[in-house]
C-alpha cells in the first residue's frame, strides 16, 4: 500500500484512517455489524513516519466501497458520543 505521502507500507490490508484510539471498540463493533474485515493496529504514524499518540490506524482487507462501514461506526458512534 502506498499512502498519500508516497510512502510504501506493507499493513496486510489497505490503510483506510488514523483515528483517536477511543474509537476502537466502535470499529470493531461496527466490523462484526457489517462483516467488513477490519484490522486495528495500535501505533498510528503521520505521512512522514512520525507517531500519533493516542491514535490507531484502521486497515481492511475489504476491498469496494466501505460506506456501509462507515455508516454503521456512524451510526453506533452517535448512540454512544450524542
Amino acid at each position: 500500500m502506498i499512502d498519500q505521502c508516497g510512502t510504501i507500507h506493507d499493513t496486510g490490508g489497505s490503510f483506510m484512517t488514523n483515528m483517536d484510539k477511543e474509537d476502537s471498540e466502535l470499529i470493531m463493533k461496527a466490523a462484526e455489524k457489517t462483516g467488513f474485515e477490519i484490522y486495528i493496529k495500535h501505533k498510528a504514524y503521520d505521512c512522514n513516519g512520525r507517531l500519533i499518540p493516542g491514535n490507531i490506524a484502521v486497515h481492511t482487507g475489504t476491498k469496494g466501497d466501505h460506506s456501509k462501514f462507515w455508516d454503521c461506526f456512524d451510526k453506533l458512534r452517535k448512540l454512544v458520543k450524542g
